[in-house]
């Protein structure tokens, strides 16, 4: 049976606000928290969240603890003299194969420190911590962690604990079955983690009552095991905080949930500006700062710079000063300058939405990096890295500016770099004047069309485009109300789109860098095929270990394929998008989405709108197709954005099954070269190992198929059009792809 706690909020300290359910006692509490994962998943930022009670990762003091571990001597942290130790255990890095040297290291440091150094009685009972990055619990190969930990400890099952770092209680939610069928038996704890180092450490008797939540908890989990017997184990059983344990105030562990929003763009596009922007929207009456905004070509930001702002996400309007009667801006500005009505005022409409908290990322443009595109992406990535997952990409674009080749680079950039982000991505046109904005001035409207369709045949999708008049010196309350609705629409879409997470997002490679590979891939495959033909020819044992090799390696991308993809995890199958703002329109035409029939059920499905009106609407979840019909409200601006999902093992359920048809054959090859390669080590032992062909011994054979797999892995590794965020980091620091190809 998979228990899977949750707080009831996507507070960054989910693990603490577990623990902190219950109040503090008197009781004397004990016992060893063991933390087991793979390496980046989390272990020592669990680590210091528990012995520190911090929100700060810092790995200082942990790593020394590790380092102990692996000499055999466990000096272990205590927690607050209480009795409680927790231990961060070495990477269990061949879990599956489970005879390598790191695997038996790891498994002897843990045997150490559960068996060794304090006695058994007097420490109490384990806890066994398997920590694993969101991304790779979706990673079947995971699973052999689980079933380590089953094997090597006979009483382990009834304290598992699977801790889910870098997710909220969304993530689990979307992927609870699969929790469930790959870690049954484990209590499973979501954690989100928070760097920002602005926020306050938790006190130290707040991380005793944690870990007395924890003691307790396993006591309970342990008591339920043995009652329900194990006919129930299959089922699942959602435990959420009782009444009692949701009243207790624990200060700051209910912090508002925090959206991550990235502005990218050219110099002197208006990245700060819009900036300060967010910041007037959170206070209308706030003094911004001109010294911030660059002038002529020269940039005012020269580094990553992070603001962040707090709002319920209010809307905006106009009255008249006298009346109080709200006024169509519509209207106003239809009208000649002199027939408006110019006593207004600038009002706020109270709204029922929960806080947010809104990080926003200014950049550098892309014109100062002296052509240095990669490194300045390197850049940014790494200033963001510590905020998890990134919600919006704000792409300015300067509507005054021509569209030069500076442009177009850029943009390739992006779509070739950033692709991962590209879901996330929206294209906020800039100094957009209000007053041309009006129904009348075709022109503009036809200037700005035009300009959409190029950004789109660069980025080869049809992109959100949004226009703003985001002139902070406006006073204008009318216009200031434009831009605020403006920036308001925004930061719903950050709430409504579907996170990325920054660390581990592929970055796709440029064709610079997919050309310097290309030559790189070339070169060893030249050796490789040197080498098998001179030795092929020379040895059939070789040729049946080199074609053994290219079967195995054949099955295992088929073997990943098809874990990556037979799995619940939802994949968008269809996106579509209108902002029908008031500028250019006085006609409110009836929007027409539809998603034609597919060859798989859609599964779920996520709208954002704005003052629009349904007219009829058909399919849509559970069935094959969806259609929808709308109309825009009369003089207000209008937006509906739809994102339409499918299991992923129903969108590539063929694929799949073609995969699964040539594993068999594949495998069936594997075996018949398995067994004529037997065949031919029975012949080699009467010959007292020497091979057919003199001078060529077995130990020559073995070092020259290691060499081939070397090569081979060589070319695996290089010949892809993506990088992890580490391989891209590290390739970059070394200069890797600056060369004249």
């Amino acid at each position: 049976m998979t228990t899977i706690l949750n707080t009831g909020s996507d507070a960054e300290m989910n693990i603490l606000d577990l623990m902190k359910q219950r109040t503090v006692t008197d009781k004397e509490i004990s016992g060893k928290i063991i933390l087991v994962g793979p390496k980046g998943c989390g272990k020592v930022t669990v680590a210091n969240m528990l012995v520190q009670g911090k929100l700060l990762a810092t790995n200082r003091i942990l790593e020394e603890s590790k380092e102990e571990v692996r000499e055999g001597r466990a000096s272990l942290q205590i927690v607050d003299g209480r009795g409680w130790i927790v231990c961060v255990v070495d990477e269990f890095d061949d879990f599956k194969v489970g005879y390598s040297d790191e695997a038996v290291t790891a498994r002897q440091s843990l045997k150490y420190v559960l068996r060794e150094g304090k006695a058994k009685e007097e420490w109490g009972f384990n806890v066994f911590c398997l920590v694993l990055r969101c991304d790779q619990v979706l990673d079947f190969a995971m699973d052999w962690y689980a079933q380590g930990f089953r094997k090597l400890f006979d009483d382990a099952v009834k304290r598992l604990v699977l801790i889910i770092t870098d997710c909220d209680s969304s993530w689990i939610k979307r992927h609870e079955k699969i929790i469930s069928r790959n870690y049954a038996d484990f209590i499973v704890v979501p954690v989100q983690f928070n760097y920002d180092k602005n926020l306050p450490n938790m006190s130290s008797s707040q991380c005793d009552a944690s870990l007395m939540a924890l003691d307790e908890t396993f006591a309970r989990k342990t008591f339920l095991s043995e009652k329900l017997g194990s006919k129930r184990r299959n089922q699942k059983s959602v435990v959420a905080p009782s009444p009692e344990h949701q009243q207790i105030d624990f200060g700051n562990s209910q912090l508002p949930p925090t959206y991550n929003i990235l502005i990218i763009g050219q110099t002197q596009s208006g990245k700060s500006t819009l900036v300060q922007a967010f910041q007037r929207y959170e206070n209308p009456n706030c003094k911004l700062d001109p010294s911030k905004i660059g002038r002529g070509s020269t940039s005012c930001t020269t580094e990553v710079l992070r603001e962040s702002i707090s709002t319920n996400l209010p809307e905006y309007h106009v009255v008249n000063s006298n009346t109080k009667e709200p006024i169509k801006l519509l209207k106003h500005f239809e009208k000649s300058k002199e027939s408006r009505d110019r006593k207004v005022t600038l009002g706020i409409a109270k709204t029922e939405q929960n806080r947010s908290t809104f990080q926003i990322f200014d950049t550098p443009g892309l014109d100062d990096t002296d052509g240095s595109d990669v490194s300045h992406i390197r850049k940014i990535l790494e200033k963001i890295m510590d905020v998890g997952r990134i919600h919006l990409v704000i792409v300015v674009v300067n509507s005054q500016a021509h569209f030069s080749e500076g442009h177009r680079k850029a943009l390739l950039t992006y779509k070739n770099v950033l692709s991962t982000l590209g879901q996330i991505m929206i294209f906020l046109h800039t100094k957009v004047p209000v007053d041309q904005q009006t129904s009348k001035n075709g022109g503009l409207r036809e200037t700005m069309q035009e300009r959409y369709d190029i950004i789109n045949g660069i980025m080869q999708s049809n992109v959100p485009h949004l226009t703003i008049d985001n002139n902070i010196n406006e006073s204008d309350p009318a216009r200031k109300c434009l831009a605020l609705n403006r920036i308001a629409e925004i930061l719903r879409l950050a709430i409504f789109n579907e996170p990325v997470i920054v660390r581990t997002m592929s970055i796709h490679k440029t064709e610079k860098m997919i050309d310097v590979d290309g030559t790189v891939v070339q070169h060893f495959k030249d050796i490789l095929r040197e080498k098998d033909n001179t030795y092929m020819a020379l040895d059939a044992s070789y040729k049946l270990r080199a074609e053994i090799d290219n079967v195995e390696r054949s099955i295992k991308q088929l073997e990943s394929f098809i874990r990556c993809h037979e799995t619940d995890e939802l994949f968008e199958i269809y996106f579509n998008h209108f902002n029908e703002n008031w500028r250019f329109f006085y006609i409110r035409d009836v929007i027409v989405f539809e998603c034609p029939p597919q060859p798989y059920p859609i599964n779920d499905k996520k709208v954002h709108s704005t003052a629009v009106n349904v007219l009829s609407e058909q399919g849509g979840v559970g069935h094959d197709q969806w259609t929808i019909k709308f109309k825009r409200r009369q003089f207000e601006n209008g937006s509906f954005y739809v994102r339409l999902f499918t299991k992923k093992c129903h969108r590539f359920r063929r694929e799949i099954s073609i995969c699964k048809t040539q594993l068999n054959v594949l495998n069936s090859e594997l075996e018949s070269l398995r067994q004529e390669m037997e065949i031919q080590a029975q012949r080699l032992r009467a010959t007292n190992g020497q091979a057919a062909i003199e001078g060529l011994s077995q130990a020559m054979i073995d070092e020259l198929v290691n060499t081939r797999k070397k090569y081979t892995r060589i070319i695996h590794q290089i010949d892809t059009t993506t990088l992890s965020w580490e391989m891209f980091k590290d390739l970059d620091e070394v200069s890797a792809y600056k060369v004249t190809v």
